[in-house]
């Protein structure tokens, strides 16, 4: 073997994620490289220095969740690869923060809102979950009705919308880079302080969240 596969890397799993791997297996031709008894660094670190060196040397890209002890494991033991955040892990992160501004408003609208007008709203939370492009008509009358009441939530709906649409392209690194600070920077004008453990993210995994725009773009 000259090169490595793509493949995983993981700790223990629960039955139903191990169903998952074997699909991807079989249908993306992704290989489980190892299951490892836990995600502590020494752990980690021990699997990578098992791999030949030669073989080190063909891995270009980790990509992985924000779990410092991964991260530092293939930073030491894979010094060439680029470090990528995984794009779940990202979107995970500010879609909560959406879910967080959908939760907070709707307690104050059924506070300020008619038991009728509220009604009309109810139900709304897969709506909202949801991108223009999925809506049905109906669908998207109730979110057009649920956003027209809440300022707030139709800024984080947009805001969700238009950071998922920039992992869609791909950019150069210095590109990724620019259009995630620009869109931090309309975060912050936004003043929606329920998106401010995710701003922290950014700063922290700037660099590695880019590289999966520049080497994984268009989605």
């Amino acid at each position: 073997m000259r090169t490595l596969p793509f493949g995983y890397l993981t700790e223990a799993l629960h039955p139903s994620f191990k169903r998952r791997f074997r699909r991807n297996e079989s249908h993306l031709g992704v290989k489980v490289l190892a299951v490892l008894a836990d995600r502590k660094k020494e752990t980690v670190v021990k699997f990578f220095a098992s791999i030949p060196a030669h073989l080190r040397k063909t891995i270009e890209r980790v990509c992985t969740d924000m779990y410092l002890g991964f991260v530092n494991a293939a930073r030491e033991q894979l010094p060439r690869a680029y470090i990528v955040i995984d794009r779940f892990h990202v979107a995970r992160a500010y879609r909560h923060c959406a879910d967080k501004v959908r939760r907070q408003e709707l307690k104050l609208l059924k506070k300020q809102l008619s038991e009728k007008e509220y009604g009309q709203i109810k139900g709304a939370m897969w709506t909202f979950r949801k991108s223009l492009e999925e809506l049905t008509d109906e669908e998207w009358e109730l979110l057009q009705r649920l956003l027209a009441y809440s300022p707030n939530m139709f800024e984080a709906y947009i805001l969700r919308e238009e950071l998922t649409k920039i992992f869609e392209y791909n950019y150069t690194p210095k590109g990724a880079k620019c259009a995630i600070r620009a869109w931090c920077k309309r975060v912050r004008s936004c003043k929606l302080s329920q998106f401010d453990s995710f701003l922290g993210t950014i700063e922290t995994w700037l660099d590695q969240i880019a590289n999966y725009l520049f080497h994984f773009g268009f989605g």
